[in-house]
């Protein structure tokens, strides 16, 4: 905690007193010269309606300040889905993370290492490569993969399921489920299950 009435025991960067935010450096850089910034405005407000000259008139617009504060470092993205629906929120991984700490404090299923194991960030960086590209993949290769381990034969052979491979799309089964029917990721991964085993048996799509 840092008290705000000591001013010894300031910390050399800026923090919100009712959230405890650190203020990044060009949030910093801002609010500490907003005093200066302020004066400018000032000073060509000034200059250029109220002077003989008369630049511009005094009941033109006021250009607004470019001033950047901590609602700045808070700033929602709206994102739309292909669905068509267009969601807000916030992808700060630092907002993120102190979301995570609060949830661990206030459940018992949640510690600290298990948050500190995952990634923070918009995207996983499970999708892309090291120098930061995306990955690729292609279903086809797979295939033809499968192909080239196998031989032809004139005529199928009996079944036999101890010879047999089943290949199941996750995704695609991802794709017939209506998510917007369930609540908890919970009812979603009974749902997955069911039709994940069930398509061992029917390729319909329920």
């Amino acid at each position: 905690m840092t008290d705000p009435f000591d001013i010894d025991a300031h910390p050399p960067c800026l923090i919100n007193i009712s959230t405890g935010m650190h203020a990044t450096s060009e949030v910093q850089d801002s609010l500490l010269s907003a005093v200066n910034e302020g004066e400018n405005m000032y000073r060509k407000f000034v200059n250029s309606a109220l002077s003989v000259d008369q630049i511009r008139s005094f009941y033109s617009p006021i250009t607004k300040s470019k001033l950047k504060t901590f609602e700045h470092m808070n700033a929602k993205t709206t994102l739309k889905c292909k669905s068509g629906e267009i969601i807000t929120g916030h992808i700060n991984p630092e907002i993120v993370f102190r979301r995570a700490q609060v949830l661990a404090n206030r459940r018992d299923d949640v510690n600290i290492d298990s948050i500190l194991s995952l990634p923070f960030g918009p995207i996983p960086v499970s999708l892309l490569h090291e120098d930061g590209t995306m990955r690729k993949s292609c279903k086809s290769d797979l295939v033809k993969q499968f192909e080239n381990e196998v031989s032809p034969v004139l005529s199928l052979p009996d079944f036999d399921p101890s010879l047999t491979t089943y290949i199941r799309d996750g995704m695609a089964i991802v794709q017939c489920m209506d998510a917007k029917k369930h609540k908890t990721c919970s009812c979603l991964l009974q749902l997955f299950s069911k039709l994940f085993y069930k398509s061992t048996h029917s390729s319909r799509c329920f």
